[in-house]
């Protein structure tokens, strides 16, 4: 069978407007968040995964760094939730 070749695709996420209108007031059930990420999270973007965490968490910390966390940042802020995001070649 021979090779074939296609062309990328980009796909987008947007929030619907009904989405946006029902966004959650300052007393959420988990306020903060922190995400330490790699090159393949994309908070730099309008339609980026910071976007629509925006849309569930009080306040959102984003720090480039991937693997290397920085653990001051996370005692100082003491969020509820830490993520991790790398490519898995890195682990």
């Amino acid at each position: 069978m021979p090779f074939k070749f296609t062309e990328d695709e980009e796909v987008m996420f947007t929030l619907k407007k009904e989405s946006k209108l029902k966004k959650f007031s300052e007393d959420k059930l988990i306020s903060k968040i922190l995400v330490s990420y790699d090159s393949f999270f994309d908070p730099q973007y309008p339609w980026g995964t910071v976007n629509f965490l925006t849309y569930h968490f009080s306040k959102v910390i984003t720090i480039s760094g991937g693997l290397d966390f920085d653990h001051d940042l996370i005692e100082k802020e003491m969020p509820d939730i830490v993520i991790l995001e790398v490519a898995e070649r890195s682990l």
